[in-house]
C-alpha cells in the first residue's frame, strides 16, 4: 500500500493545514516515517501553536524547552500516557528509526 494514500497520512496533512503549520513538509520523508520530519511537528504543536497548551504542560511539570531530541520525546511519551491517556503504539527507539510511519502519524 502506498503510505501517502493512507487515511492517517491524509488526516495528518489536513490537521497540519488547519493549524497553519509554518514549516515546509517533505512528504516523501514523512511517508518514510523519518523522525527528523516529525519531531518539528510535535515540537510546534506542543510548544508554539498554543501558548495555553505550552503553559498547561509547564504547570503539570513537563518543561519541554531546550531539551535534546531524545529527552524531548521521552517527555512527550510520558505526557501522552499520563495527561492524554494515550499509549503510543511504538517505543522511543522505534520513533527515532525510519519506518513506523502510520504509528507516527497517529502519535502526532
Amino acid at each position: 500500500m502506498d503510505i501517502q494514500q493512507s487515511n492517517n497520512f491524509r488526516k495528518l496533512k489536513s490537521k497540519l493545514r488547519k493549524i497553519k503549520y509554518p514549516v515546509h513538509v517533505d512528504l516523501d520523508k514523512l511517508a518514510q516515517g523519518m523522525a527528523s520530519e516529525i519531531l518539528p511537528m510535535i515540537n510546534y504543536i506542543l510548544m508554539d501553536y498554543s501558548p495555553q497548551i505550552a503553559n498547561m504542560l509547564i504547570d503539570n511539570g513537563y518543561d519541554l524547552y531546550g531539551k535534546k531530541d531524545f529527552r524531548f520525546m521521552e517527555s512527550v511519551f510520558k505526557l501522552s500516557i499520563t495527561m492524554f491517556k494515550f499509549k503510543p503504539a511504538i517505543n522511543l527507539q522505534q520513533f527515532f528509526n525510519d519506518g513506523f510511519a502510520e504509528q507516527k502519524f497517529i502519535l502526532v
